[in-house]
């Protein structure tokens, strides 16, 4: 459909059961809103919220205090050594 017309039929704002009748170019056209009215009209509508049950740890970490190893020493390649 042409983007105008549907603009157009939205801006009509008909109520179920509800029509609308216009002549164009010597035809009469008729619109008819023929949606019933949906049984939740009017009520609120809630979204679902809940707690999903947690897993079971999948393993323990014991941590002890302690000194950390020193770093590994910067190897430095020997064709970057000399730049000049």
């Amino acid at each position: 459909m042409n983007a105008q017309l549907i603009d157009v039929l939205r801006q009509l704002d008909l109520k179920p059961g509800e029509s609308y009748t216009v002549e164009v170019d010597g035809r009469r056209i008729k619109i008819l809103n023929d949606d019933e009215p949906s049984a939740y009209d009017g009520q609120v509508m809630l979204l679902p919220w809940f707690d999903s049950p947690r897993r079971p740890p999948a393993g323990v970490v014991h941590l002890r205090p302690g000194k950390l190893p020193p770093p590994d020493p910067v190897v430095i390649p020997n064709d970057e050594e000399d730049v000049s």
